[in-house]
């Protein structure tokens, strides 16, 4: 029996990974001062996306948006 327990080399970040990120990011900047609030921020953002998309978000789509 084979178990895989690891990840492939190129997989993509998780979404709890974009929204820890744009919390930070969003703190850094000053946009917020309550990281909790800029997590859930962040989740409403990212869920909205998934929405727009019709639930069939892309990571990239996510990134462009964080990156942009």
């Amino acid at each position: 029996m084979e178990i895989q327990l690891q990840l492939n080399l190129d997989h993509e970040p998780s979404l709890d990974h974009w929204a820890t990120a744009l919390a930070d990011d969003d703190i850094a900047t000053g946009y917020y001062t309550n990281w909790d609030s800029a997590y859930e921020s962040a989740w409403n953002f990212i869920e909205e996306e998934i929405r727009w998309l019709d639930g069939g978000y892309t990571l990239s789509h996510i990134r462009e948006c964080y990156n942009g």
